[in-house]
């Protein structure tokens, strides 16, 4: 039976409440409009509810149990738990876990949101917004968080420091305490999430830009963040990423413009599925291969599984697509074959899964084969996909073989929970199987009858044939008169 993540944590554990950097209402106002549309509304109010928890002359709250605040929030631990790690998720949350004779106790530290001006230039959280609400909305967010300088011809005449200020004479006398220093609240910008790259080859697209005459001195974090988002979001390929690296790039200078590069992706979504569709017209013998070992890898290939993975186990030909092909690929693949398509519902949760679980997309892959081919489900559901991703992000799942692996155990602890259950089951109908029902003779029956014939006396016989002759002579009389 499969222990889900949230089961580890009960009521009884303690909480305690940390702001590090000091959270304003401005922040909880960016929280409601930039965050909440795609971390969700529990997961809003539980960040609101901790922080109205500390006291607002500390930076820290009073110890309480997880109890408390699931009757607070009126929910269960399984939403506390979804919530809680759509905040670590997304960077506005750290866990920090202590455990003691009398239970566990879990320090949580409420991380600011980030400001409009960075969240509206990052490319990951960007595209989540705009996945939720749209462009026009977002076009309105970000009016509404932009600042108009019209001060005409104006020329700044601000003082400076030296025109107002004298330095004291004794200001080398003043001595710096780095320990209180070091442990002094700031009030600085959470940090964005941050992106596995583990799937992105950096080398094989700096030598494609080279060709390009671009170099990759030019590319810098922030333009690197945004083709990583391309990369992880959209499944576009290191050499699809050269076209639109391209395009916001100044040949002259060799300089690639982030915000360009930035706006392309946001805008060009319907091109980056033209690109994939020809990119799959290009490969269809790959492609032909790839259904075949789908169709391959069904429930009676996962019961077959071995531990240990070979050239001849069904699950190697599996995990080797799994580690070849993005989320958004795999899961077209698997639709396509049983002639679907993917539902925007399910676009959404497979973007939940890459940005919050921690996953890596060869283990979500080995998910959605999970969901869809063994446990033979039409859509990829958000509560069965998280539940599974919870657990396995608990378990702290690298590769697709770990996967695998933990797939094959769960089908044979199935397989033989049913077969104990089917074997209760039988062994209680023959329990309850009542005997056939034999009847009792009565006393008087048990005996034999041990009567005997005795035979008339002569005068009765004679008596009995003159009785039997006057009636004959009776009933002839009517009918002679």
């Amino acid at each position: 039976m499969m222990e889900y993540a949230w089961s580890k944590l009960t009521p009884k554990d303690a909480l305690q409440i940390w702001q590090p950097k000091w959270i304003t209402e401005l922040d909880l106002r960016y929280l409601t409009h930039l965050y909440q549309p795609f971390i969700g509304q529990t997961a809003t109010i539980l960040y609101t509810t901790l922080f109205y928890e500390i006291s607002p002359s500390n930076y820290y709250s009073e110890w309480f149990r997880i109890g408390d605040m699931l009757a607070v929030l009126n929910i269960g631990m399984a939403k506390f738990y979804e919530a809680k790690t759509r905040l670590e998720g997304i960077g506005l949350l750290k866990t920090y876990q202590l455990q003691k004779e009398d239970g566990n106790y879990y320090k949580l530290e409420l991380i600011p949101p980030v400001a409009p001006d960075r969240f509206f230039r990052d490319p990951l959280l960007s595209s989540l917004l705009i996945s939720q609400i749209g462009h026009q909305r977002f076009a309105i967010l970000q009016r509404r968080y932009s600042i108009a300088k019209e001060y005409d011809e104006s020329q700044e005449v601000t003082a400076n420091f030296s025109d107002v200020f004298v330095a004291p004479f004794n200001v080398t006398d003043y001595q710096v305490d780095h320990y209180r220093n070091k442990h002094l609240m700031d009030s600085s910008d959470a940090e964005v999430p941050q992106l596995v790259e583990d799937t992105f080859n950096w080398e094989l697209l700096y030598s494609l830009l080279k060709s390009q005459f671009v170099s990759k001195e030019f590319l810098t974090e922030e333009v690197k963040r945004v083709i990583l988002t391309l990369h992880v979001q959209y499944g576009v390929s290191e050499e699809d990423m050269v076209p639109y690296i391209m395009y916001a790039t100044d040949l002259s200078t060799g300089i690639t413009d982030p915000d360009e590069l930035m706006k392309l992706m946001l805008n060009s979504y319907e091109e980056l599925q033209k690109t994939k569709k020809i990119a799959q017209k290009k490969s269809k013998q790959q492609a032909k291969k790839i259904e075949k070992i789908k169709n391959q890898a069904t429930v009676n290939d996962i019961e077959a599984f071995k531990i240990n993975l070979s050239y001849s186990d069904p699950a190697y030909s599996l995990v080797k697509v799994a580690k070849k092909m993005n989320c958004m690929e795999f899961l077209e693949s698997i639709k396509k074959q049983r002639h679907g398509y993917v539902a925007a519902s399910e676009q959404r949760v497979l973007r939940d899964l890459v940005d919050l679980s921690g996953l890596p997309s060869e283990v979500i892959n080995i998910l959605i084969h999970y969901i869809l081919v063994v446990q033979d489900n039409t859509s990829l559901t958000k509560n069965f996909a998280d539940a599974i991703a919870n657990d396995w992000g608990q378990r702290q799942l690298k590769t697709a073989e770990d996967a695998v692996t933990v797939v094959r155990t769960r089908e044979k602890e199935g397989q033989i929970k049913r077969e104990q259950k089917v074997k209760q089951v039988t062994t209680k109908r023959n329990y309850q199987q009542k005997p056939p029902r034999i009847e009792k003779l009565p006393e008087w029956a048990k005996h034999e009858n041990t009567a005997k014939d005795t035979p008339l006396a002569d005068e009765k016989v004679a008596a009995l044939k003159a009785k039997i002759a006057k009636l004959k002579s009776s009933q002839k009389e009517p009918e002679e008169g």
